[in-house]
């Protein structure tokens, strides 16, 4: 189609046309040249700034919205552009703006991809996505997708990293965007792994849920409310990948999702209130609390994102909560909730794992309100304690023989539990937290008066014993286990998966294995930092019997050890999974623990960090860790493996064989030692 025709360098009047910019792909995306002028993945590059170029845009575009009548347009790969096209291109003469004014669309919605993930509790993500919404004095586009709430909501549901990731987040949304409720939200879409291939389906909900319940506009992709784990699949069986016809409006997640579209259509508070975060976890999953209001309106948003129960406590409200009347929704929380919840404005809840619910607050004259009916009292101010030393806490509450529990931390499963004596004197002791000197806080609790005493805050400088150690690989030996294997021939391939050392740091429940690698490159973008490497890790625990077989890699545990534990990461994905129903072709099911991935490109490093009680791991001594090393493309598929190899294929072998590229065996030793 005319200009674009003009594409043939050699032609000298494609040369005088000047559509194209007949250069090579990106390969630094911090260099602004090129990110503008440059190929993206191999498509030639059009020459925005060329009046033509603009003008035959805005022809077609303008086409779609007076003919075919458009209400929006969703436009790709924003940031490759030069600001000043958008401006001229939506608003400036005979601008998609205008066309859409002449046909009575006078909020025409424009919202552009703007590929940025920001980095845990930063916002440079935002700023740089919002940077294309223009000025007042010179608009770009209307909107752009929350690239940087896609990554938290990956990083909270599915990997279990502290809600307080996503209520920063929230936030800086609500700060920053001149406009958050046309922000467009979305857990996956078509360039990104789906959500499923890395979290469970209860994570799934949650982070459907609060995206039908936070300002913006929600977007689906296809595909999810059939719970579709790869990412371009077709949903009928002639498509891409279409082995089956998958449309079916019966299943879970179709009407999971329907009933939380109604609920916000519905509800103009979920459309248009503001948002106001109550509660938060700073240091692990956990609880998340939000309010929205809108005019009069007011709702409470409760998500418990642990895979355990937690206590939420004393919560100070505006306006009283009866929860056999005033629950709009609940997910895993079974209602009526059938424990003691007088009608008042601080509520004590006891969460299950990955609880929902979204509750009407409803304001109630003070004198109305029942009033708290077990009261505490503390011997001393024992507000931001500091404690390097187990710490007696004593005092006592107005009813006698009262069983109670000292919940740290919001964790109810394993508070301490003691008892008042006949005159309601009652003592306890608070711990060590092997955390550091991270802020933790306690409440005292009663399951029989469903009440809680104050939040109190303390500070444990615990210092647990490190166990140390390390290892070295061979240099230039990621070739494949018989050492005849070429990695792909696309020129961006460059020695990323090879395995220089590793070392080991075990802190009470938490491990974390530094990879010291001979290269880390970052060229796509990838959300954890790193590109053209996978890691398959594999988790063998003493006397735990598991697998020997290693999912998709054709290959088997060194030393006929057993895996209970599997982690498959790569730039785009992270997913733990358990032995339990894994196979040659398939791994096993979804854990809910998560790892925490941190590159140190300098030092050419890639730390991953594991918290054992999430796993069901309490002692790493004695376990062996197996550590491979290959690639996935972009949909999370082992890249194949030829005789010949390929751009995008290993060569020197064939199909059956295995796909490891280099491999590590830490052996963790049951006491301290320094090297290995």
């Amino acid at each position: 189609q005319y200009p674009f025709n003009f594409i043939d360098r050699r032609n000298p009047e494609a040369v005088k046309e000047n559509i194209y910019h007949w250069t090579p792909e990106i390969t630094d995306y911090q260099d602004e040249s090129q990110t503008l002028t440059y190929q993206l993945s191999g498509l030639a590059d059009i020459n925005t700034t060329n009046k033509k170029v603009r003008n035959t845009l805005k022809e077609s575009y303008g086409y779609w919205i007076k003919n075919v009548g458009v209400d929006g347009f969703r436009i790709d790969t924003v940031k490759f552009v030069e600001h000043n096209f958008w401006y001229d291109f939506i608003h400036g003469k005979q601008g998609i703006a205008k066309a859409a004014t002449k046909t009575g669309r006078d909020d025409f919605l424009t919202f552009g991809e703007v590929y940025e993930i920001s980095p845990e509790l930063s916002n440079v993500g935002e700023k740089k996505a919002i940077s294309y919404l223009g000025s007042p004095a010179k608009p770009e586009l209307k909107s752009v997708l929350g690239f940087p709430l896609y990554a938290t909501l990956s990083r909270v549901f599915a990997q279990g990293r502290p809600t307080a990731l996503l209520a920063y987040r929230l936030e800086q949304q609500d700060k920053l965007y001149p406009n958050p409720f046309l922000l467009t939200t979305f857990v996956d879409n078509h360039d990104t792994p789906r959500f499923l291939s890395g979290g469970s389906l209860n994570a799934l909900k949650q982070a459907l849920f609060t995206l039908f319940t936070i300002p913006g506009i929600p977007v689906i992709y296809q595909g999810t409310e059939q719970a579709m784990t790869e990412t371009r699949a077709s949903m009928f069986a002639t498509g891409f990948h279409g082995d089956e016809h998958r449309f079916d409006q019966q299943t879970v997640m179709f009407k999971f999702i329907q009933k939380l579209a109604r609920l916000r259509k519905n509800m103009n508070v979920l459309r248009r209130g503001s948002i106001e975060i109550l509660h938060e976890d700073e240091l692990s999953s956990g609880i998340l609390v939000y309010k929205r209001q809108y005019q009069d309106d007011q709702v409470l948003v409760i998500i418990n994102s642990a895979d355990r129960a937690k206590l939420l406590s004393h919560l100070t409200l505006s306006a009283a909560v009866d929860l056999d009347r005033d629950v709009i929704y609940s997910e895993n929380l079974a209602m009526p909730y059938n424990r003691t919840q007088e009608s008042r404005d601080t509520l004590d809840l006891i969460l299950p794992a990955r609880a929902m619910l979204l509750i009407q607050l409803k304001q109630v004259s003070k004198q109305n309100e029942k009033k708290p009916v077990l009261g505490f009292k503390f011997d001393k101010n024992y507000q931001s304690l500091s404690i390097d030393h187990p710490f007696k806490l004593s005092g006592s509450v107005s009813e006698p023989d009262t069983m109670l529990k000292l919940v740290i931390n919001d964790e109810y499963e394993s508070a301490v539990k003691f008892k008042a004596d006949k005159a309601g004197r009652w003592k306890v002791t608070l711990p060590l937290q092997p955390l550091g000197q991270k802020k933790n806080r306690w409440v005292l609790y009663s399951d029989s008066f469903n009440q809680s005493s104050e939040y109190f805050s303390y500070s444990s400088h615990a210092q647990p014993e490190a166990l140390i150690f390390k290892m070295d690989d061979d240099l230039n030996d990621d070739n494949g286990l018989n050492h005849h294997y070429l990695p792909p021939q696309h020129v961006g391939y460059s020695h990323q998966t090879d395995i220089k050392k590793s070392s080991i740091k075990i802190s009470a429940d938490k491990l974390t294995l530094t990879l010291t690698m001979q290269n880390i490159s970052d060229n796509w973008k990838p959300n954890y930092g790193f590109d053209h490497v996978a890691f398959s890790l594999f988790i063998s625990l003493p006397g735990q019997k598991g697998q020997t077989v290693l999912p998709r890699l054709n290959a088997s545990m060194p030393e006929k050890l057993q895996w209970s534990v599997g982690h498959v990461l790569y730039g785009w994905g992270n997913a733990l999974f358990s032995s339990s129903g894994s196979s040659k072709n398939q791994p096993g099911i979804k854990l809910s623990g998560s790892a925490q991935i941190s590159v140190d490109k300098s030092k050419q490093q890639i730390s991953i960090s594991y918290q054992g009680r999430s796993l069901g791991i309490h002692n790493w001594q004695g376990s062996q860790i197996y550590i491979t090393t290959w690639d996935m493309d972009g949909e999370g598929h082992y890249r194949p493996l030829t005789m010949s190899g390929g751009q995008w294929e290993f060569g020197g072998g064939n199909g059956k064989d295995a796909k490891i590229m280099d491999d590590i065996l830490i052996k963790i030793p049951f006491k301290k030692e320094n090297k290995i």
